[in-house]
């Protein structure tokens, strides 16, 4: 019977630790596209997109010197995109993001569909189409930035959304964490060989209470 009460407790432990928010590691990773295809149906399929467009063409380095400048050049955008993608917010929300070199034949002519002008250009996707300002332009930002400044550009337009998302998740988590503690209280149990009537009498019923009666 303390067999079974532990593994009861163990299986509810489990459970809370799901119901509290595992996350998966797939979350939060960035995405590098190679095809105009690729990027339309990642920006359909997730509702909040955060795009990166590049143009890296390993022919213009000439010599070593510059090819070490430019991998160097590359390696920071790369690393502060990445960060920004690993914010607590981000990850909560699904927010995908996805990264983009221009310099790829198939994915060329999304320069043109967007009106990229410069390189790194940051773009905003919602349900598959292109987040614009109060203007009505499409909202961009150019340049070699900062996280921070990538972080208050995505916030300018997705806050409000990632909030209530996030609210939406605490709510499953909390409606999880009640049903996990009415099974604890609530569960069915066997009480055996039981005198009715002067007859022999076999049944199983419902406890309640902090004791574990087993089946």
């Amino acid at each position: 019977m303390k067999i079974n009460r532990k593994k009861a407790l163990v299986s509810i432990g489990l459970l809370i630790l799901v119901a509290l928010g595992m996350r998966s590691t797939l979350v939060g990773k960035i995405t590098s596209v190679k095809s105009e295809r690729r990027f339309n149906k990642l920006t359909v399929r997730n509702e909040l997109v955060v795009v990166m467009f590049y143009d890296r063409e390993k022919k213009k380095a000439r010599d070593r010197k510059e090819r070490e400048e430019q991998r160097e050049y590359y390696d920071k955008l790369f690393a502060m995109f990445k960060s920004a993608s690993k914010i607590f917010d981000y990850k909560e929300a699904e927010v995908k993001f996805l990264k983009v070199n221009l310099a790829r034949k198939k994915a060329a002519d999304l320069q043109h569909d967007f009106d990229i002008i410069e390189t790194p250009t940051f773009m905003l996707f919602k349900d598959g189409s292109p987040v614009r300002d109060e203007k009505g332009a499409i909202a961009q930002l150019k340049g070699i930035v900062s996280r921070e400044k990538l972080r208050e550009f995505i916030d300018k337009y997705f806050e409000e959304r990632i909030e209530e998302i996030m609210n939406q998740k605490e709510e499953i988590r909390r409606r999880r964490l009640e049903e996990l503690r009415y099974r604890r209280y609530y569960y069915p149990y066997y009480y055996g060989y039981y005198p009715y009537y002067y007859r022999p009498y076999w049944g199983f019923g419902f406890g309640y209470g902090h004791g574990y009666h087993g089946w």
